[in-house]
């Protein structure tokens, strides 16, 4: 008798008034096409393809997080953020850009108004730029008086770790020596 009542319930529900409407709301909604998707999926395969391009041939600069403002997206987990920014790069004054990135959810924290990051800017365009994921996870482009993001490894493991960002050019001999203080402190 249980099972019979219940379907009935369930009859009564998927039959009411209240299901007819949510159903021709739902049919009103516009829905984005397949086409649209495979777009938009194409649109940030696109972007990525071009941060690790600037990654490997961009100018290395400092950008001050002028303001941040979440777009809603994400691609992997990781939110996208719509990032307005007063960049530095050598022999230019320092101009104004507003760019999308994606932000590791871990570090968001970390890319609020007022804060220093690493980028990388195009040489031909310099308004085209990505931030350096790398340099500031290592400290080369955090703000100073913040922690940067270094691995939980061995002590030796970072230092000489370190010592290749310096030897590379990555950090400079100041940044390398406050990393290498701040290792050994934790000893």
């Amino acid at each position: 008798m249980g099972l019979w009542k219940d379907q009935k319930d369930m009859f009564k529900a998927v039959t009411s008034p209240d299901m007819a409407e949510l159903y021709q709301r739902s049919k009103q909604m516009e829905r984005p096409s397949m086409l649209d998707g495979i777009r938009q999926a194409n649109a940030l395969m696109d972007q990525m393809g071009e941060q690790q391009r600037l990654l490997v041939s961009g100018i290395p600069g400092r950008a001050r997080i002028d303001a941040a403002a979440d777009t809603g997206a994400s691609v992997n987990d990781q939110p996208i953020a719509d990032l307005t920014m007063t960049v530095e790069i050598p022999g230019r004054a320092p101009y104004q850009v507003v760019t999308r990135q994606p932000i590791p959810r871990l570090m968001t924290g970390s890319f609020s108004p007022g804060q220093t990051v690493p980028v990388r800017v195009d040489p031909a365009d310099p308004t085209v730029l990505t931030v350096d994921m790398g340099a500031f996870a290592t400290g080369a482009g955090a703000t100073p008086g913040t922690t940067p993001i270094i691995p939980s490894q061995d002590p030796s493991e970072r230092l000489q770790r370190l010592a290749d960002l310096r030897d590379r050019g990555v950090l400079t001999e100041s940044e390398f020596a406050a990393q290498k203080a701040r290792i050994l402190a934790d000893l």
